[in-house]
């Protein structure tokens, strides 16, 4: 059966065994934050695991949330690791929060874009202009979903694009896994672009750097869901229960089209959207300390 899972992670976890060659896994520590780097070179294997050829680098934050590692050290460490992705320029940036702010679990693109600070207008003003040149351009936006614009969200970024000319887009979207571990605990972050809405399954057009005439794209994500099906096969098999063909096919049809996310949702979006944003705004302006950053969103 193949495991409805986001997370790169996961899937090299699944496939390791028959996975020869075009992919690689590296483990690391930064700052106290435990990272897994898969990096996919290969059309053979990118199939395989049904994830775009690209850098997949995961950061463990538990150690953050259970008070082992400080904010300002787990921003740091995933803020490297995102400024690696980007172009090593002054060159503006586009930060889009995917996703549909009133549904929970959807919901972590809007929240941590409402915290990313926007600097692009600071240069349309000849008055202020030099007096922010540190800073790099950066527009901000959260283009809803599908159903509540009418637009696809890849045709709303690929517009704005075209007009700000922006050497990096950088996308935050929720994501499943297939493991209720890993909810609300990993932090993914991809050079491959994204579908919008495949978290809660209901991906839309992708959006990537072919999408965008070669634009730079940074995923960012946050798995809130695990799919029902991928939960019970995985609950089974630790029971070490045979599932046959019977089994899983009831499982399939009675568990289709549902997703599972966790009670205290709210919490982990709070706390994660916040990191993340804290993260981006860090990787963009290094210039500024974080205490400086959190001075400016207050």
């Amino acid at each position: 059966m193949n495991f409805r899972t986001d997370l790169a992670c996961e899937a090299y976890e699944l496939h390791k065994d028959t996975l020869k060659d075009g992919i690689f896994q590296q483990k690391f520590n930064v700052s106290g934050i435990d990272f897994v780097k898969v990096t996919v070179t290969s059309d053979d294997a990118s199939e395989k695991i049904s994830k775009p050829k690209g850098v997949y680098i995961t950061a463990f934050i538990n150690k953050y949330f259970d008070g082992t590692v400080n904010l300002k050290s787990a921003v740091h460490a995933i803020s490297e690791e995102i400024k690696k992705l980007i172009p090593n320029t002054t060159s503006p940036v586009l930060v889009a929060g995917i996703g549909n702010r009133a549904i929970s679990p959807d919901a972590l693109g809007p929240k941590a874009a409402d915290r990313v600070i926007a600097t692009r207008h600071l240069y349309q003003n000849t008055a202020t202009a030099s007096q922010f040149n540190e800073f790099r351009p950066v527009s901000v936006i959260s283009p809803g979903t599908l159903a509540q614009t009418g637009i696809e969200t890849d045709e709303i970024i690929s517009y704005i694009s075209s007009e700000i000319h922006p050497s990096a887009v950088i996308l935050i979207d929720s994501l499943a896994s297939k493991s209720t571990e890993r909810l609300g605990n990993t932090i993914q972050i991809s050079d491959s672009g994204i579908s919008p809405g495949s978290g809660v399954m209901n991906a839309r057009k992708e959006i990537s750097p072919s999408s965008l005439g070669g634009i730079k794209v940074i995923s960012i994500g946050v798995p809130t869901v695990v799919d029902a099906v991928t939960l019970a096969v995985e609950l089974l098999n630790d029971l070490n229960d045979d599932i046959d063909s019977n089994t899983l096919q009831n499982l399939k049809n009675s568990g289709k089209s549902l997703i599972i996310t966790p009670r205290d949702i709210d919490v982990i979006l709070k706390r994660t959207s916040e990191l993340i944003s804290l993260s981006i705004n860090k990787a963009l302006q290094p210039f500024l300390g974080l205490e400086e950053i959190l001075s400016i969103l207050n």
